[in-house]
């Protein structure tokens, strides 16, 4: 598994590896911050041309930092992710999970289980 710097640096990465072909991508967005700093579509060319043309089933957009925020706020900020912002790829199926800070080790399993389908721990 490779971790990757922020999207925006991805397009580089790539050109230089088109060969790779990743199982999945994890996209990490703070449910804390009040708004998103980047859409999808600004990536999309790049993912399916890295991925294929399933890119969206193959990544996980996870939420952190619910231990910041009441319930209540962070529901409505990961409904409107759902719906706003990343409704092109959740349609698609792209998957959304939520990173429980309480316990770190075994929500990065299930969130790497839930990308890939699969029980790998």
């Amino acid at each position: 598994m490779s971790i990757f710097p922020p999207s925006s640096c991805i397009a580089k990465r790539v050109h230089c590896s088109e060969k790779i072909k990743p199982a999945g991508i994890i996209y990490v967005h703070r449910i804390s911050d009040n708004r998103m700093t980047e859409r999808p579509g600004a990536h999309l060319a790049t993912l399916q041309k890295w991925c294929g043309d399933d890119f969206p089933q193959r990544i996980l957009f996870v939420t952190t930092m619910w231990h910041l925020v009441d319930e209540e706020m962070g529901t409505r900020r990961e409904e409107q992710i759902r719906t706003d912002y990343w409704k092109t790829m959740t349609t698609r199926g792209t998957k959304m999970f939520r990173f429980e800070d309480k316990d770190d080790a075994e929500s990065a399993w299930r969130a790497i289980d839930a990308l890939l389908g699969t029980e790998i721990h």
